[in-house]
């Protein structure tokens, strides 16, 4: 990996906590989803429907902070996405009905949408080439604590007292973020760009197809990982019966395969192309639905048969996720914050939606979320493969 300087850690730092507050409000009540339903009287399946309400805005918030970031800097979006996030958690305290628990949802997606955007831009600010690849893979290890951790927080919040103390620790995390980030995140964005019209960003973003086959990467990972969460979380306690606290202890077991991954993508560009490191990880993801597959036909519904292709999924999108944003953002130095938006946002709405789409699926197995992760898998290798048409027809005509 490169070697960076002190700044680039302070400022990782900084980007951790504040992406953390999405990635723990996305996780850490995935252990409390059963004891969550039976208090708002509805099903386990229906509680999809609040990781839906979060990634919905969490997608569609990034289309707006990004160009605003670009034209305003990165510094006051974040202060006021801390406040939105801050806001939704205190009203999920207080929720009494599952549609108040959806609008607090959605108020804290609204929120941590703008780490989504700042995860990607703010290292663009800074590097390009294979020190903006190594920066990435060094982020991705590094946030994959917050999901290491927040299920156990939430698996000993609703077993010491109830899933209420969740989003209690998520209120008071908020207001520390916001004092944090006031007093010490510096502005990155140093060449504001001018106002210009937003639209003609966005459609230069969209006509350039490499960005759009790594965002379709990006996307069929992304989407991977939140029906697995989402899928296992219920597996683990509707059908295995597991407790919250035995439910988190499984659930952070693949998240270290996610950070092998992107340890595993930065030694490897050393060495293989990004274009190879790519079609390394898609190969990952397929392996990973064929194993599930087997393991139900072989053994049934057991915790290792959901696990294990769980780990090698992880191990895939840690390998992608680093790559294919590099690859998305290199061509896009000065409008990074739009470009950041649109690689954030429609992979985390893409989420949503196939999220969304898998609660309708009954979930009386690994089968169906074995299924939906082949699928995921095979679309990504499509699009490996136009990417090297493209290439090759490019090659041909110079």
């Amino acid at each position: 990996m490169a070697t960076f300087d002190r700044n680039f850690y302070r400022i990782l730092s900084l980007i951790i906590i504040l992406t953390a507050a999405g990635q723990m409000t996305n996780t850490i009540y995935v252990p409390a989803m059963t004891q969550m339903a039976h208090d708002f009287s509805v099903s386990v399946g229906r509680m999809q429907a609040v990781i839906a309400c979060y990634l919905f805005p969490y997608g569609l918030l990034q289309f707006v902070y990004g160009p605003y970031s670009d034209r305003f800097g990165r510094r006051p979006m974040i202060l006021v996405g801390i406040i939105f996030f801050t806001l939704g958690s205190t009203l999920a305290i207080f929720s009494t009905h599952f549609v108040t628990l959806l609008c607090a949802s959605f108020l804290q997606g609204s929120g941590t949408a703008v780490a989504g955007v700042m995860v990607r831009t703010v290292m663009r600010d800074l590097y390009s080439g294979l020190k903006l690849h190594s920066a990435n893979s060094i982020m991705a290890i590094a946030l994959i604590f917050s999901p290491l951790i927040a299920p156990l927080l939430g698996g000993l919040f609703s077993d010491l007292h109830s899933w209420r103390a969740i989003f209690v620790f998520l209120s008071i995390y908020g207001i520390l973020l916001f004092i944090i980030q006031w007093a010490f995140f510096p502005e990155t964005n140093l060449q504001r760009s001018a106002r210009g019209n937003v639209f003609s960003k966005y459609k230069l973003v969209f006509c350039n197809s490499n960005f759009i086959i790594n965002l379709i990467l990006l996307i069929v990972a992304n989407s991977g990982i939140a029906i697995f969460e989402v899928s296992s979380g219920a597996l683990f306690t509707s059908i295995l019966q597991f407790s919250p606290a035995i439910t988190s202890l499984l659930f952070i077991i693949p998240l270290p395969f996610y950070m092998f991954g992107s340890f595993l993508s930065a030694r490897l560009a050393r060495v293989y192309s990004l274009d190879h490191l790519l079609l390394i990880g898609c190969v990952t993801l397929f392996i990973s639905g064929i194993t599930m597959i087997l393991s139900y036909y072989l053994v049934g519904i057991t915790s290792l048969g959901i696990i294990l292709p769980g780990c090698i999924y992880f191990l895939g999108c840690g390998i992608i996720f680093p790559t294919a944003t590099t690859k998305a953002l290199e061509a896009f130095p000065n409008i990074a914050g739009t470009a950041g938006a649109v690689l954030g946002g429609t992979q985390n709405l893409g989420a949503g939606i196939l999220t969304a789409l898998a609660a309708f699926i009954p979930l009386k197995s690994q089968l169906p979320l074995s299924i939906i992760l082949s699928t995921l898998a095979i679309c990504a290798l499509v699009s490996i493969i136009l990417t090297h048409r493209i290439q090759l027809n490019r090659n041909i005509k110079n």
